[in-house]
């Protein structure tokens, strides 16, 4: 069965898997200096995809920055291709997705939000996942500039939820995009 933990979810090229979680391991070990007991890289069973579990005394916002700061100072991560953050994860299920917006996401943040749903061994339909989370939420909806972006990741029967700025998904092919081609102006 597909694992997803609290922390961060993380892409790479498919068969890269064990490479990228040492990546990311060394990354926030040594360069970010997390307490390495803290920290656990984990397959998700899903080709190119790690789970990144992290103690809860991590904040994720500041964690996010940070590795962002890393990337854009250089183009820093060989394996790793986008960063998402799961701030907490609920089974894969309406009813426990339902009671949990309404719980902790109806009054926590203002704004426009827009909901963001990645999905991979699961029979729930990402409409339903939308309108679940939407019709409890009264904030403007905006699909091209939110404040907040309410992001689903559903891995088998495993939920990760995340309520954060659009700017802390990160994906590092930007910024090796832009260095390839000043690097290669020639070609």
């Amino acid at each position: 069965m597909p694992k997803l933990y609290r922390g961060l979810l993380v892409s790479c090229k498919r068969n890269f898997e064990k490479a990228t979680s040492s990546e990311m391991f060394y990354t926030l070990s040594k360069e970010l200096e997390i307490e390495p007991d803290y920290i656990s890289a984990r397959s998700t069973g899903i080709s190119g995809l790690i789970s990144v579990k992290l103690h809860t005394d991590v904040d994720l916002t500041e964690l996010m920055n940070n590795l962002i700061e890393l990337e854009t100072e250089k183009a820093y991560f060989i394996h790793t291709l986008k960063i998402k953050p799961v701030e907490l994860t609920i089974p894969a299920e309406l009813e426990a997705l339902e009671s949990h917006v309404v719980d902790n996401i109806v009054d926590s943040f203002e704004g426009s939000f827009k909901i963001e749903v990645s999905k991979r061994h699961t029979p729930l339909v990402s409409s339903d996942i939308i309108s679940t989370i939407a019709k409890n939420i009264d904030n403007p909806v905006d699909l091209t500039n939110p404040d907040i972006l309410i992001l689903v990741e559903v891995i088998g029967n495993k939920m990760g939820i995340s309520v954060i700025s659009p700017d802390l998904v990160y994906s590092t092919n930007l910024v090796h995009e832009d260095s390839r081609e000043s690097e290669n102006w020639f070609l």
